[in-house]
């Protein structure tokens, strides 16, 4: 089997293969190691971390389980993608209680009787799952949990959420001047063309980056004390409100996105079997050009 990496005309990330198709765009944006963190691994920041974590897209799962079958449930539940925050895996909290359930005659209890008031000593397990595995966890934990009825709460959460943001903030080795940093950019994401307007400080050591379309979060990159901030798609009045306040640099939709196939170039070649082969599309699909007279 042989895949390709290339990115189509919407910069959409894709790779081919024998009847198969994978297409990654604003969810390779926002996630861990994806577009900003490989345009800011180019330019050579440390202490990398989400400009602005997102939110509202978790939730909190409460299971009641009997005691000897917790381990069971919460490893479904963390196999499925429950209980993962930030560099931590299988986080879940545990508390004890006694559950207490009278079935019905059509019931088929587990444990005790029928028609009985019956109470079990159970672990209430919570744990944070994204909004798009919610399905695919409940699933897992019915399918783990020995009860006829699973006892179960779902809830909406508004935290940050530490897995997933939009942008990049780090740090540089060392202060670089205005014409020193331009140079770095111009040489590490390999353009000779781009816009820029003028911030306020003399020397460039924090900066914050946005693979493609990522204008809108200027205030957050000024507030945030970065000294610039690398993006795309920059409009005239967005310079404006940019202008000595912080060095605002567009360096091209394209060109700040394309850096993200070498990374999954190697996780695909480390996931896949030896059979496979995988190659990165070397040609520019990029449709803007720039014309030198």
């Amino acid at each position: 089997m042989i895949f390709s990496l290339h990115f189509c005309p919407n910069i959409s990330l894709v790779f081919w293969g024998a009847l198969q198709l994978y297409s990654a765009h604003t969810n390779l944006d926002f996630t861990k190691d994806g577009v900003s963190f490989q345009l800011a691994k180019k330019i050579g920041l440390k202490d990398q971390k989400f400009l602005l974590n997102l939110t509202s897209n978790q939730n909190k799962i409460s299971v009641y389980v009997p005691v000897k079958f917790a381990d069971k449930v919460a490893d479904a539940m963390h196999n499925a993608g429950a209980g993962i925050s930030g560099e931590y895996s299988n986080c879940s909290f545990r508390s004890s209680g006694t559950g207490y359930f009278k079935g019905s005659e059509k019931s088929n209890p587990r444990f005790g009787v029928k028609g009985n008031l019956e109470k079990v000593e159970e672990i209430k397990i919570e744990v944070l799952v994204n909004s798009f595995d919610v399905n695919k966890v409940v699933a897992a934990m019915k399918q783990a949990h020995p009860y006829e009825e699973v006892a179960y709460d779902i809830y909406p959460i508004i935290n940050e959420n530490v897995n997933y943001g939009m942008g990049v903030i780090g740090s540089l080795d060392n202060e670089l001047s205005e014409k020193q940093f331009l140079n770095l950019i111009s040489k590490s994401i390999k353009i000779k063309n781009f816009r820029f307007a003028k911030g306020s400080k003399q020397k460039i050591k924090t900066v914050a980056v946005c693979g493609g379309s990522g204008s809108d979060l200027l205030d957050t990159a000024i507030k945030s004390g970065a000294d610039a901030f690398i993006t795309a798609d920059i409009k005239y009045h967005t310079f404006q409100d940019a202008e000595f306040k912080i060095l605002l640099v567009d360096a091209g939709h394209f060109e700040t996105e394309i850096h993200s196939l070498d990374e999954i170039k190697k996780r695909l070649e480390k996931s896949l079997t030896d059979k496979t082969k995988v190659y990165k599309f070397t040609g520019n699909t990029n449709p803007v050009v720039f014309y030198n007279n």
